[in-house]
């Protein structure tokens, strides 16, 4: 399947607001607008560089709910999670948000097999029901 993403997508930080554990929508606009004029094709939001397991399934929807809309390129969101039903429910709003793909951690903090890991992104997507690829 060709997801036509293609060239280099930067991998965000996520700016905060101080003092608090919510995510700054200004310095992310000025963040995306400063990425772009650099010459990237895209952006990855919500990645391990954006420290996505500091927020919360809803601060981090949020954040997608407004962030395609906002951005001048694609934008990929991580939807990796703890738990399964975790990854499913971010994969669905990333796809609903219009975003260019959903980035997906396989299983961690334990040893899985091959099989394991393959399974378990064949059930993501079988569940999540969703049209954008899922990475």
């Amino acid at each position: 399947m060709n997801s036509g993403i293609q060239g280099i997508y930067a991998a965000a930080v996520t700016p905060r607001r101080l003092g608090t554990q919510d995510i700054n929508l200004g310095a992310m606009w000025d963040l995306l607008d400063f990425l772009i004029e650099r010459g990237v094709h895209g952006i990855v939001l919500l990645g391990s560089t954006g420290e996505f397991l500091h927020f919360s399934n809803a601060e981090r929807m949020r954040l997608m709910g407004v962030a395609v809309k906002r951005s001048k390129a694609p934008v990929i969101f991580n939807c990796s999670h703890s738990t399964f039903e975790g990854v499913v429910e971010l994969v669905q709003a990333a796809d609903a948000s219009g975003a260019a793909a959903a980035l997906v951690m396989p299983p961690y903090f334990f040893p899985y097999s091959p099989a394991y890991v393959a399974d378990f992104y064949r059930q993501v997507a079988a569940e999540a029901e969703v049209n954008i690829p899922i990475l």
